[in-house]
């Protein structure tokens, strides 16, 4: 009785280790993947905010299909901390690995840039 109850036990665990490995892999395909924006968008970050949020902005854009898998991915790889605020060009079909390198990345900005001329007529600005 023993035996099968052990028995059926390591089986059940080994069960249950397969799956949690097929989910890891899974995860892990959709963050490494091509992403189903089909047009590049303009990012824009602000100040103090978190990953949850951006999550949360990219997945109501359609930049990334699945808002936990990103705060997921971003957590295991200790980059959801680094969070720079800016406006940032996400790539149409960016993976979700390229948005997270991209707004975690130098903080420059690669998108959203205004620039004012001031233009001069006889004295005068115009």
């Amino acid at each position: 009785m023993l035996r099968s109850i052990a028995s059926n036990f390591l089986t059940f665990l080994l069960v249950v280790l397969v799956l949690a490995a097929a989910l890891i892999a899974w995860g892990q395909g959709k963050f490494a993947g091509q992403g189903p924006s089909l047009e590049a968008t303009c990012l824009k970050v602000p100040r103090g905010g978190s990953i949850a949020d951006l999550a949360e902005e990219l997945q109501a854009r359609g930049a990334i299909s699945n808002a936990m898998i990103f705060r997921l991915g971003a957590e295991y790889t200790g980059r959801a901390p680094h969070v720079k605020a800016g406006s940032f060009l996400i790539q149409e079909g960016a993976s979700m690995q390229d948005i997270l390198a991209e707004v975690t990345g130098n903080g420059q900005s690669t998108c959203g840039v205004e620039v004012v001329y001031r233009i001069w007529v006889n004295g005068q600005e115009v």
